[in-house]
């Protein structure tokens, strides 16, 4: 009480019997009340004014609306007063998530520890209020992440300084690591382009085709080149076979990217050589091989076809972008980003008469353009051996082991000692110095630092060395224990696709030894059971047209054994079992194995051959109706990237020709021609039901695409027979028992039919 009349209300923690003081008591500066509610300028002895009473306000009002007072530490005054200092209040936000966000501005701006960035009065704190209770927009905001920042920045000064000196010093070395290794690192680089525009598109090409027969008469006229630039792009005639190559030499890794695409609507027996003159003695990257679905990659003198992709599960078409590379004696096949197929070889030949590309084509008129060509760059921080690679690359063996020595001579006891001794081995053997590669093979054995790689070929080279010798013994015994130590090893696959393909090239003349050596290399190598099978299957389809259908039981039981563990595998073996006991009369059982493999659902095109076969028994048996519906259901399930759903088409036209009349013969016959699929032999049936193509230059055509194939006079059978002409119709199925006399199911097939041919 003042003068004991007027009550005055202070701060009850200042509150002193104002009678009994001594106006002494209080010194200027004294700090004297709550710390908890005092501005961070009177604790510091700063400059105080109203601002500081604003601030304790806008503290009161905090506590107020979060029940909770934004510095106050209960276990010491000390931590209170540095927390009015220096701490930032919680977010009003996170405690009262319901708050408003201009209440929680507003009380902000009141208690902030600048009093420059407070209300400079208390009338602006009321008016602010006011503001909001009338839903106006109020001036206060929230702190800014930049004030936050500063304000975080002045507290941990010493630990953000630190932080920043680390974070500096650790990107300089992240770029200097960054940069060595992109120094040490090989790079694509273009090398050659054409767009084939131009008067001056093709210098540097050199074209050819295959000879003409002996005694085959000149033409008056000079025929059309086989290739040529027509409409912007490289353009192959597709009469016959030839190739066109380009008169440059790649020794080091070589990366093509080009656009293909059908000159008419067919896309088949065309693609990429590499690594030789011509395509025969090169690596071919095949595109619809003989026709068929399927694409791939074959070995230097042999067609059979290495891929890995699903055709069943491919969009095929008449166009692709097409991408090739060879990199680390892997070649690897790519189309529309698509990865096709994958082979290494160790064993490429390396003189210049290899180190040449092109493009190949047979019997098929395609248009190419877009053509890029990249090499695999030096890297700038080259290692000691990098003189010595590249004349090994370029074919020049003993300039490469001059080289070689000279390093091992100044690095004997390094880590590369041990592939500096390998290298060395392969140029003597290349060079047909078999002691001297056994010795440095014999070298390396006794040397330290071996890396996996190192070992694998060394290897390699060893079962080379024992082949050389005869004892092919030894080197399978070599070939099984690399195996046993990396399968997925280059050098491992080498040995096993090159064996595979070499036993490819028998299947002609020793078709029963490629068969169980099928067997063979699919039980003792799992990575080869695909390509296995599907080898096997060609030497089946050979000799059930030869009528050896007796010799194939036991090797086609030992391969359904071995492939047991993949449903595809299997089910192929399951449909040549199927095959086999139809040629021996044995309907019923060859009906089970068929209908084993309809049943499985990712069986891949042995599922729809099956249904094919099917479909044929149901023929013979003189039921249209059924064969039809499972024609249809070929039609409609297959994926349309595979030959067989076009087939079944064609086979539709011929039902329907034959009473079954749920579609127009004509309108079957446009579908096929006008799609986009680009295998040619549908086409080419459907061409001739629809007479338009004569059956002189169908069969001219059919013999140019599969000249092994005499099923074409089946097809000019059902155009005769669809032409009410019998007697020429049976006159074909009469000329294809000739040629088909060995195949048992087709000439029972034949007789049937022109027996249904007699009595109609």
């Amino acid at each position: 009480m003042k003068e004991r009349l007027f009550p005055v209300l202070i701060d009850f923690g200042l509150a002193k019997v104002m009678e009994t003081m001594d106006k002494n008591l209080t010194q200027s500066g004294e700090i004297m009340g709550a710390p908890a509610y005092m501005a961070p300028e009177r604790l510091t002895h700063g400059y105080a004014d109203a601002r500081s009473d604003i601030c304790s306000l806008g503290i009161m009002l905090y506590e107020m609306l979060a029940f909770k007072n934004p510095y106050l530490d209960q276990r010491s005054i000390h931590q209170t007063t540095q927390n009015v200092i220096e701490a930032n209040p919680i977010p009003l936000h996170k405690l009262v998530p319901w708050l408003p966000p201009e209440v929680e501005a507003i009380t902000l701006k009141a208690m902030h520890k600048d009093p420059l960035r407070r209300y400079q009065t208390m009338q602006e704190f009321r008016e602010d209020l006011l503001r909001y209770q009338r839903g106006d927009r109020v001036l206060a905001t929230p702190p800014s992440l930049v004030s936050r920042t500063r304000h975080g920045f002045r507290r941990h000064r010493l630990l953000v300084v630190s932080l920043v000196l680390a974070a500096f010093f650790s990107g300089l070395f992240l770029a200097y690591s960054y940069r060595q290794t992109i120094k040490e690192k090989s790079r694509w680089r273009q090398v050659y382009a054409n767009d084939f525009a131009g008067p001056r598109a093709l210098d540097n090409w050199e074209m050819a085709a295959a000879p003409a027969p002996r005694g085959a008469v000149q033409p008056a006229v000079v025929p059309e080149p086989p290739w040529s630039v027509r409409n912007g792009a490289l353009h192959a005639g597709g009469a016959g076979v030839s190739f066109i190559r380009l008169d440059r030499l790649f020794m080091h890794d070589v990366r093509v990217e080009f656009d293909l695409s059908a000159s008419q609507a067919d896309l088949f027996d065309c693609g990429f050589f590499m690594c030789g003159q011509q395509p025969d003695s090169s690596y071919r990257f095949w595109v619809h091989q003989r026709g068929q679905s399927a694409c791939g990659i074959s070995y230097p003198e042999s067609e059979f076809l290495f891929y890995e992709y699903d055709p069943s599960a491919f969009k095929s078409g008449s166009r692709y972008h097409v991408a090739i590379e060879k990199k680390d004696n892997i070649f690897t096949f790519f189309l529309n980003q698509v990865r096709i197929a994958q082979i290494p070889d160790y064993q490429i030949r390396l003189t210049q008469p290899f180190q040449t590309c092109g493009f190949f084509t047979r019997n098929c008129a395609v248009d190419i353009d877009n053509l890029r060509i990249s090499r695999l760059s030096i890297p700038l921080l080259s290692g000691p051996l990098v003189i010595g690679d590249y004349s090994f690359e370029r074919g020049d063996l003993s300039e490469a082991l001059r080289e070689y020595n000279e390093v091992l001579l100044d690095y004997p006891n390094a880590d590369i000692a041990a592939s500096i001794l390998i290298k060395i081995a392969e140029c003597k053997l290349r060079l047909r110095h078999f002691k001297e590669a056994q010795d440095a093979l014999d070298l390396f054995e006794g040397s330290e630092s071996k890396t996996k790689s190192d070992v694998c070929k060394a290897l390699f080279l060893r079962q080379l060395l024992y082949k050389q010798e005869g004892d092919f013994a030894a080197a399978d015994s070599v070939l099984r224990a690399l195996y046993r130590r990396a399968p997925d090893d280059p050098a491992t696959q080498t040995v096993l696709f090159r064996r595979m393909a070499a036993i490819a090239d028998t299947a002609a003349g020793a078709p029963l030894f490629a068969a169980n050596a099928c067997v063979r290399q699919a039980a003792d190598y799992k990575e080869l059971l695909p390509s296995a099978v599907r080898l096997f299957g060609s030497v089946c389809r050979g000799m059930l047209a030869k009528g050896k259908f007796e010799d194939l039981v036991e090797p086609a039981r030992a391969m359904a054994s071995v492939s047991k563990a993949s449903v595809q595998a299997f089910s192929m073996v399951n449909y040549w079992l199927g095959m086999i006991l139809l040629n021996k009369g044995d309907k019923p059982r060859a009906l089970d194995f068929f209908n084993q493999c309809t049943a499985v659902q990712y069986a891949g095109d042995m599922r729809w051959l099956a249904w094919m076969e099917l479909a044929a028994i149901y023929e013979c048996d003189n039921n249209n109706a059924d064969a039809y519906a499972s024609y249809r259901t070929i039609f409609s399930d297959c994926p349309p990237g595979l030959q067989i759903a076009w087939m079944a088409r064609c086979a539709m036209a011929a039902c329907a020709a034959q009473g079954v009349k749920e579609e127009n013969i004509q309108a079957i016959c446009d579908d096929i021609i006008k799609s986009d699929q680009p295998f040619p032999l549908p086409r080419l049936i459907a061409q001739l039901y629809d007479d338009r193509i004569t059956p002189a230059r169908f069969e001219e055509r059919w013999r140019a695409i599969a000249p092994d194939d005499p099923l074409y006079a089946w097809y000019e059978a059902n155009r005769a027979a669809m032409h009410a002409d019998k007697p020429v119709a049976v006159r074909c199925l009469q000329s294809l028992r000739q040629q088909a006399a060995g195949n048992e199911w087709l000439c029972r097939q034949i007789d049937i039919r022109i027996q249904q041919l007699s009595h109609s």
